[in-house]
């Protein structure tokens, strides 16, 4: 086996290590999402009710529509959806912490 394969599946190794951690820590610290985030889950169920969502609020927060999207994949969790989009967010962290180091 060459060098550059070994250290291929360091670094993989590595990559699954950190995603483990990341679900781990997860699972057992409680998480809540944000002022935001609580916004677009509203808006995500909104489009899961087959409803434009409202956007018109006081003090809404700007709207993301790949936000809102994952919002509503993370409303078909019903109320544990604000769970899952913790979760979501920590990997899209461990996804950004690795292309950097790419």
């Amino acid at each position: 086996m060459t060098a550059a394969r070994i250290g291929e599946r360091r670094e993989l190794g590595l990559l699954l290590a950190l995603v483990a951690a990341t679900v781990v820590v997860w699972a057992l610290a409680p998480t809540y999402p944000n002022y935001d985030t609580y916004f677009h889950l509203n808006w995500g169920r909104q489009l899961l009710h087959g409803t434009a969502p409202t956007f018109k609020a006081y003090a809404a927060p700007t709207e993301h529509p790949l936000f809102v999207l994952m919002a509503a994949l993370a409303g078909l969790f019903g109320r544990s959806g604000e769970r899952v989009i913790v979760l979501g967010t920590l990997l899209c962290w461990v996804a950004l912490v690795y292309g950097t180091f790419r």
